[in-house]
């Protein structure tokens, strides 16, 4: 089975993922979660590069998921050699999006203002059904390996500065997993570069949010092993 790696944007570091990874793990699946800011600029072409020479080291093909800010770069990733497939979740597309111009403004604040604001009900609570789980220690797992370090939050307003956003490639192996309460991003009517329909499969989680995998990380995964399992093998992911 191909191994998989998770990629999420800011202010979400690899935390994000951790009972979808546990969830596959148990299915018998090899994944890792891929962390940003671990370079020196946070420019997009540098996470990119450095995610890049991570995935060609690999001595298998990669399926790439991504969320939020973390779907430019999986697209941007999606034409190398060393990608079988890629799965999209709930995340931004565009300049113009309303998720970019918030974590845009979230990266503006001053430091000491960022968790408390993600931790009020104006903040992430908003991004999930249930607003209990997203809890002061949840909180904190998943945003303050970035928000609470001085040199990863000047990368952060980098990688917002300098991100590209290539169109995701339809002639890969694709999945699009996402939420559909989501009231900040939409999968729906993307736009594909070597267009082909019979490489896209949609299954969504219905009434899912922004932050489903936090919420609903099994309906996550159980819906990326159906698909490698059931659908993506059967045409030879290439």
């Amino acid at each position: 089975m191909y191994p998989i790696v998770f990629i999420s944007g800011p202010p979400f570091d690899a935390p994000l993922w951790a009972d979808v990874e546990a969830r596959l793990q148990s299915h018998g699946f090899d994944t890792e979660s891929w962390a940003l800011f671990r370079g020196d600029s946070g420019r997009f072409q540098d996470e990119l590069g450095r995610l890049l020479s991570h995935l060609t080291s690999k001595t298998s093909p990669t399926v790439l998921v991504g969320h939020g800010l973390g779907n430019p770069l999986v697209a941007a990733a999606s034409c190398s050699e060393s990608i079988a497939g890629v799965v999209y979740t709930n995340g931004a597309f565009n300049r113009g999006g309303l998720l970019y111009r918030a974590v845009q403004a979230l990266s503006a604040m001053p430091s000491r203002a960022t968790m408390p604001w993600l931790r009020s009900s104006f903040g992430l609570r908003r991004l999930v059904v249930n607003p209990y789980v997203m809890d002061h220690d949840t909180t904190v797992a998943v945003c303050a390996p970035i928000l609470k370090n001085k040199t990863r939050r000047q990368q952060m307003r980098e990688f917002i500065r300098t991100v590209e956003w290539p169109a995701p490639n339809g002639g890969k192996n694709t999945l699009l997993c996402c939420g559909d309460g989501d009231r900040i991003t939409d999968c729906n009517g993307l736009n594909f570069r070597d267009n082909n329909p019979e490489n896209i499969t949609l299954n969504p989680i219905p009434g899912g949010r922004f932050l489903h995998p936090l919420e609903r990380p099994w309906e996550l995964a159980d819906r990326i092993a159906g698909w490698l399992r059931n659908e993506a093998t059967a045409t030879q992911m290439s």
